[in-house]
């Protein structure tokens, strides 16, 4: 299943709502893009005007082309596939936009914030299966849904993965005689584990855990240390969301590039085992 960005005005959704509300259409210069789309990917509908996601159609046909039926009073929109709702709210009370720019990869080559909605001009678009899941789990949430795991249904078993890896690195930070610290303060917000040679010293490492959310914000504190400390950052996340990750680094977060690491949870794990078995050996040999 992929999510597509569905661009309407109010017009062109009174229209669609008009004809049936079961028909989503894109202009003739998008044919090649919309024959991508297949029977059971979502279309996630953002309303200009408003600016904002306001629901969310299934499709439940492969592409066709129809010049003849008119549904659209500005534009024909020939292009099309059939669809059925699946969370529909009033736009007037649905996700503003800007609330999830700092949320969604979508906007993560947006430099000038003036711009920020460009990338919601035209559609069809691919979205992100992260953003679509997002996205999609607010829909559900705001009309009275419950979340999918997928849309983040098991924010628990995240949140409890996520405290795992960031106590490792505690943990191995402590291991190798580190002045190591969870939730570490910086300016009113938290890093999730700092590392100094020396008490009293600044952090020369600092890492921040992400598992999906809001990479944005993660960033920023990495950012943050590194120019306030010069701290080496260390943003530490899955194989799933290292697509994400990227992406906000070399658009929003460019300049902190080269000196930014990605880093797999699993790889912490690894470390943390043989930190731990090292360790071990040496009190066993009496060498600690």
């Amino acid at each position: 299943m992929t999510y597509w960005l569905d661009v309407f005005t109010p017009k062109s959704w009174e229209e669609f709502k008009k004809a049936g509300g079961v028909v989503s259409g894109f202009p003739d210069p998008r044919w090649k893009t919309v024959q991508r789309i297949q029977i059971g990917d979502i279309l996630l509908c953002y309303m200009k005007s408003y600016s904002c996601w306001f629901g969310a159609l299934k499709v439940v046909s492969a592409a066709f082309r129809d010049y003849r039926t008119r549904i659209w009073s500005d534009a024909s929109y020939p292009c099309r596939v059939q669809v059925e709702p699946v969370v529909i709210l009033d736009p007037q009370k649905a996700i503003a936009a800007k609330e999830l720019i700092h949320q969604l990869t979508l906007f993560a080559k947006v430099r000038d914030p003036k711009r920020w909605s460009w990338p919601l001009r035209a559609s069809p678009k691919q979205l992100a299966k992260e953003d679509g899941d997002l996205i999609m789990s607010k829909l559900r949430t705001l009309g009275g849904q419950a979340p999918t795991p997928d849309e983040g249904g098991d924010e628990k078993v995240q949140q409890s993965y996520h405290d795992q890896i960031r106590d490792m690195l505690h943990e191995i930070g402590q291991m190798e005689r580190k002045v190591s610290e969870k939730e570490y303060h910086i300016n009113g917000e938290r890093i999730d584990v700092a590392w100094r040679r020396i008490e009293g010293g600044n952090p020369y490492a600092v890492f921040e855990v992400q598992i999906g959310g809001n990479f944005y914000e993660a960033l920023a504190k990495l950012k943050h240390a590194w120019d306030k400390w010069n701290s080496r950052p260390f943003l530490v996340t899955t194989e799933q969301f290292k697509g994400k990750a990227l992406a906000w680094i070399k658009g929003s977060f460019h300049e902190v590039e080269k000196e930014m690491r990605i880093v797999d949870c699993e790889k912490v794990k690894e470390l943390y085992n043989a930190v731990k078995k090292a360790n071990e050996i040496k009190t066993e040999l009496g060498i600690s």
